[in-house]
């Protein structure tokens, strides 16, 4: 077997190596959702601990990660890490006589010297809960922890080896005891290789490029921090970000962020049940469909209270408050669509966000993550569902065609074989079904109005004692619409009237907000039309309007008139 030489250089190169390579493991950690970690510098502290910035204090810090703040003096946790690494004797131990060994003349610069040097000098400049932990892949002898262990708690300590621990780490009495209870010697790790092996691992599950080229850009980055130029500069989010990601922006792991407005007062939906129930089938995939206006948003919004225990849903907008034909802001594109859903799964089933940088974001990687997600939700609770849910689907086709590209939604459709336990709901308005060119499997979920006992918990919020018989004429006259009886008790509390009177054909009270009302239907509608045109049509034919007569002499199709019809009511009503 050949002799590996250690001495000099090779293992000075060894060891940096492993510093650079737990450096980003440590940095990775910057990405994962819901993470405290704020916070992560090379060779010191990256931020001066006093006036004097004592450099000495620096020694023995190789890593600092900050929990809570980037800041020391409002971070919750302040990690303090020195890290040791042989290639020559990993199954050397680390006994007392290493830790507090000196080479210095003059002055103290042993392993435990310069931990405490640091831990005091944290200590008297944060009011953070502060760890020290010595990396290693050489393990610390079980005498040396179980004698720090009682120093922690105050406990007897031969008193030769309290006296050597106290020289050595220039501590005593209750900082000693401090950091004693701090001090973490068993954060043993295997070699530089395996590190690496694991690194790689970590990348891949973070991004569909090629793992060892991201690496050595993260070790690029590493190598830059650990110059003394950038002594007093800390890792941040961002900073990992631009480096994986080529933008530090949220942006770029969240493309397409929901911007739904939900009203007050919601009203519990049985139709969540019910499209609840059918998942439990064993049915996958669901369209669901209606008019303007009956609900669609609130039922996939009310959906994962209805599914079992530990399951979640995942709501894409593709409505985006009608900013989804705005140039700027579109969602339809599946490099957008697809990175926001798989990172709104990570958040959801906490795994790896998806890094985008000029890879190909398509179909298949998303399956990717589907599969992944669903597999670590299977871990967890076999019996829990997840469910993509895409709203107003339609839209994100009216937004392809405007612009002359492909939408997400056919894409996502047309995928084969789903995860056993994964469903997908897609919604749209009825007249807009043929748009989304739906498989065969999809099976069709249609979605009317409030039922009658809907309506009534609806209108009980305003009128505690409303009687039955009005609030069956409310019902009627509303068709049980949502949005019309939300209208109707918006338009009575501005009025001061009855809001039935907004209802019928003689209470309208729509004045200037009409043409508004007909614009914000006409963008619901994905259409480009002249209001003046619809209202002289309207003007012009006798009522009641037959649909039919309104589309040709408006210029519109049936199914987008019903539309516009539903989205203006009560100031326009569609009737038999």
């Amino acid at each position: 077997m050949p002799i590996v030489d250690y001495r000099a250089a090779r293992g000075a190169l060894a060891g940096t190596n492993f510093h650079e390579l737990w450096a980003v493991l440590q940095a990775l950690r910057l990405l994962e959702p819901g993470t405290e970690l704020a916070a992560v510098s090379v060779e010191g502290f990256g931020q001066p601990l006093n006036q004097s910035d004592d450099a000495a204090e620096y020694d023995g810090v190789d890593c600092t990660l900050y929990f809570g703040s980037s800041d020391l003096k409002t971070a919750k946790r302040v990690e303090i890490v020195q890290l040791k690494y042989s290639g020559s004797g990993p199954s050397s131990k680390w006994t007392t006589a290493r830790l507090t060994a000196t080479d210095k003349k003059k002055g103290n610069n042993s392993v435990l010297r310069r931990l405490g040097t640091a831990f005091r000098g944290i200590a008297s400049q944060s009011s953070a809960q502060v760890a020290v932990r010595l990396v290693s892949n050489q393990t610390v002898a079980q005498n040396v922890v179980d004698a720090f262990g009682r120093l922690a708690r105050n406990l007897q300590v031969p008193q030769a080896l309290r006296t050597e621990i106290r020289s050595a780490t220039g501590l005593s009495g209750k900082l000693l005891a401090r950091f004693s209870e701090s001090l973490d010697l068993i954060s043993q790790t295997g070699s530089r290789f395996q590190l690496e092996d694991a690194l790689l691992l970590e990348i891949s599950r973070w991004t569909d490029a090629d793992a060892r080229a991201v690496l050595e850009q993260l070790l690029a980055y590493i190598r830059k921090q650990m110059l003394p130029e950038a002594a007093r500069r800390l890792i941040l989010r961002e900073n990992i970000l631009l480096t994986i990601a080529g933008s530090a922006s949220a942006e770029s792991l969240f493309p397409c962020p929901s911007d739904f407005s939900p009203p007050a007062g919601i009203i519990p939906r049985s139709a969540a049940r019910q499209l609840a129930d059918l998942f439990g089938t064993g049915i996958q995939r669901v369209c669901l469909h209606g008019t303007a206006g009956c609900g669609k948003t609130t039922v996939l919004k009310q959906l994962e209270q209805q599914l079992p225990a530990g399951s979640h849903v995942v709501l894409f907008d593709a409505y985006g408050s009608g900013q989804y034909l705005d140039a700027a802001r579109v969602r339809h594109r599946p490099a957008d669509a697809f990175v926001q859903l798989s990172n709104d799964m990570a958040v959801a089933t906490s795994l790896p966000y998806f890094l985008l940088r000029s890879e190909r974001v398509d179909a298949r990687s998303f399956l990717r993550r589907l599969q992944n997600a669903a597999e670590s939700l299977h871990h967890i609770n076999p019996q829990a569902l997840l469910t993509l849910a895409i709203d107003a689907a339609d839209n994100s086709v009216t937004a392809a065609a405007h612009f002359g590209e492909r939408t997400f939604v056919h894409d996502l459709l047309s995928i084969g074989d789903l995860p056993a336990n994964t469903r997908l709901v897609v919604s749209c308005r009825t007249s807009r079904i043929a748009d989304l060119k739906l498989p065969a499997e999809v099976r069709k979920f249609p979605l009317s109005g409030f039922t009658r006992g809907e309506t009534e918990t609806f209108v009980r919020q305003f009128f505690p004692g409303a009687a039955p018989t009005w609030i069956d004429d409310f019902h009627i006259l509303s068709n049980g619409i949502p949005r019309v009886e939300r209208y109707a008790m918006e338009s009575a509390r501005r009025s001061r009237q009855d809001p039935l009177l907004s209802l019928q054909p003689l209470g309208k009270t729509l004045q200037g907000i009409f043409e508004d009302m007909f614009q914000e239907a006409l963008k619901k509608a994905g259409l480009s039309y002249d209001f003046e045109r619809f209202c002289a049509a309207l003007i012009a034919l006798p009522r009641p309007i037959p649909v039919d007569y309104c589309a040709r002499v408006s210029g519109i199709q049936s199914g987008s008139v019903l539309d516009i019809c539903s989205d203006m009511a009560p100031g326009i009503r569609i009737e038999d």
